[in-house]
């Protein structure tokens, strides 16, 4: 038998003691995570000019966090305008002389056609001059920021990521046969290592499918009352359901 399958036996065999070690009662393990997080990319590509930001800022919902250098765009704008205003202006000026006679159902259409695009090229350019300034998607915490003031950046390259940890909430895997004690509704008791205190929670869903191998299924449970300092990525042991 080649390494690969035996490392995978040895996987599969230690899944399923992990399931029988919780059907007889070890302690169950959860970990924090914020349900509403998301990771802020580049809307276009450009230099940064401002970051206002750092890591463990809170932040209102629209207020603006980074913004790019759009110097150009601003004068892409300026001339879109100017193209634009020419465009209606000849329109006019062939509607009037059509009236008179002097140009052809041809020509009106044409000049037509011309101020749509005109005016359709002006609005492409405000739309990615909005991508100028990135704002806050929700009220949040700043985690870990990656972008830095005066660099370039591509469309898409991350910026910065965003929390919202209002509504944290413990994920946790027990034996589908024990799933009976975690009804929805339920409160539990959560023991957070990383602070040496007790939280509570209250179970909120259960996961929707089951792993048939180890023979588990997720449980979710919301925060309640006092949850300050704890943030995503703590982890701990359930103590005890109420």
């Amino acid at each position: 038998m080649r390494l690969a399958n035996l490392l995978a036996v040895g996987a599969l065999i230690s899944q399923v003691a992990s399931a029988q070690a919780l059907a007889m009662g070890t302690e169950v393990r959860f970990q924090i995570s914020a349900p509403l997080s998301t990771l802020i990319s580049a809307p276009m590509e450009g230099v940064i000019s401002t970051l206002s930001i750092q890591e463990g800022d809170t932040l209102d919902d629209g207020v603006i966090a980074v913004e790019f250098d759009c110097r150009l765009k601003d004068a892409q704008i300026a001339k879109a305008k100017a193209q634009l205003d020419a465009a209606n202006a000849r329109h006019r000026s062939n509607l009037r002389l059509k009236e008179l006679g002097s140009v052809s159902d041809i020509q009106v259409a044409t000049s037509d056609a011309e101020k749509q695009m005109a005016q359709a090229d002006l609005r492409y350019l405000k739309v990615e001059l909005s991508n100028c300034a990135v704002a806050a998607p929700f009220t949040g915490v700043v985690g870990e920021v990656v972008a830095t003031a005066h660099s370039f950046a591509k469309l898409g390259d991350p910026l910065f990521r965003f929390y919202d940890l209002t509504n944290l909430r413990a994920t946790f895997i027990v034996p589908t046969l024990s799933l009976s004690g975690y009804t929805l509704g339920k409160e539990i008791q959560l023991y957070v290592e990383d602070l040496n205190r007790t939280v509570a929670a209250e179970v909120t869903a259960h996961a929707v499918e089951a792993d048939p191998l180890t023979q588990t299924t997720k449980v979710f449970a919301r925060l309640l009352g006092d949850a300050e300092g704890v943030f995503p990525g703590m982890s701990g042991s359930i103590l005890e359901s109420q």
